[in-house]
């Protein structure tokens, strides 16, 4: 089909059509999700980056240092899996950063040309017994978008693991600022230095803005420039973010036992230096089993990893929603489809 999308190489790419979305996949590499076209407001809500908007990402190298996931980082929306940080050893492997899921080709093994709204997909890690399985589809009457994962165990070994939903969003939920709102009381900081310009110590916890059971936290804006790295354990796993000046509305909801973590991300034009220079603004709600960001032995060393059993199989998935909400009313939850509750809206 002809898509509206902007990136050069479209064509090259899966395409999935709603009467509310138009999603590009890479299955080349990561099966990411480089973009969402939003039909109602004509933006793509994820961020994408230079390198990305010229020409299709291909599968990268197993390099150990994070510059090699950086070098060649398209935005969108990862899967990150069997790690989700640093580089790691395990059990002989070296993992690379953010793990190998993100860096290989992906199989089509499915693709529903008749309705145009589901793929699936399959691969199988080169330094892991690990096959992996995702299905990404789009309803077909409203803007919501789900990605069903499997994890699958082909050894007898038990492996530990750490996994996550890394979504990238641009400058249609950042630009004039944002606010995040989630069932979370508190937040922490990263316990590492992340930025010479972030907001808070590292280490250190901050009591969130609280209406009854939902906390919010309201991302940098204007000229507040800078990067922060930040961690929510929530109750439930559904977040709303949501832009103060359009009212553009984006929802994640999830499986809260598999990924009791969000990490909040943000560069906001932040100066240090490599890889943004400044030149960035990008808000990553993410969504992980696991909470600081650390390398996959340490977690190991301390007990913490989730492990996949022998031959076991594990199922997560993430669904994100796309609307226009009133900015004066505050969301309070999500409805069953996945998208916001309003304080005073009847929903039941």
């Amino acid at each position: 089909m002809t898509t509206k999308q902007v990136l050069p190489y479209s064509s090259e790419l899966v395409c999935l059509s709603s009467s509310g979305l138009e999603v590009l996949i890479n299955p080349e590499r990561g099966g990411d999700i480089l973009s969402i076209l939003h039909k109602e407001s004509s933006q793509n809500i994820l961020w994408n980056s230079r390198k990305a908007k010229k020409q299709r990402p291909s599968p990268g190298p197993m390099n150990l240092s994070p510059d090699s996931f950086y070098d060649e980082y398209p935005g969108g929306i990862q899967e990150l899996f069997p790690n989700t940080a640093e580089s790691t050893l395990i059990m002989g492997a070296e993992l690379p950063f953010h793990g190998e899921a993100c860096r290989v080709s992906w199989n089509l093994d499915e693709l529903d040309r008749e309705e145009n709204n589901e793929l699936k997909l399959s691969t199988v890690l080169q330094r892991s017994p690990i096959q992996m399985m995702k299905t990404i589809s789009v309803e077909k009457e409203d803007s919501s978008l789900t990605l069903r994962s499997k994890v699958k165990n082909l050894s007898l070994a038990s492996l530990p693991y750490s996994w996550g939903f890394h979504p990238a969003f641009g400058e249609a939920l950042s630009s004039g600022g944002c606010t995040v709102y989630l069932p979370c009381e508190e937040m922490f900081v990263h316990p590492e230095s992340f930025s010479s310009h972030q907001k808070y110590e590292p280490r250190s916890k901050h009591s969130l803005k609280m209406v009854g059971s939902v906390g919010e936290y309201s991302a940098r804006t204007d000229k507040d420039f800078g990067a922060d790295l930040l961690y929510f354990r929530c109750t439930e796993g559904w977040m709303i973010a949501r832009n103060h000046i359009s009212g553009l509305t984006i929802t994640l909801t999830w499986d809260i036992e598999r990924m009791p973590f969000v990490w909040f991300w943000q560069e906001f034009y932040d100066p240090t230096g490599y890889p943004w220079w400044g030149l960035e603004s990008i808000i990553g709600l993410e969504v992980h089993s696991s909470a600081p960001a650390q390398e996959l032995k340490s977690l190991a060393d301390k007990g913490e990893a989730s492990i996949l059993g022998p031959h076991q199989t594990l199922e997560a998935h993430l669904t994100l929603g796309i609307t226009f909400t009133d900015i004066s009313k505050r969301p309070v939850g999500v409805n069953a489809k996945g998208f916001p509750i309003l304080e005073g809206d009847d929903y039941e």
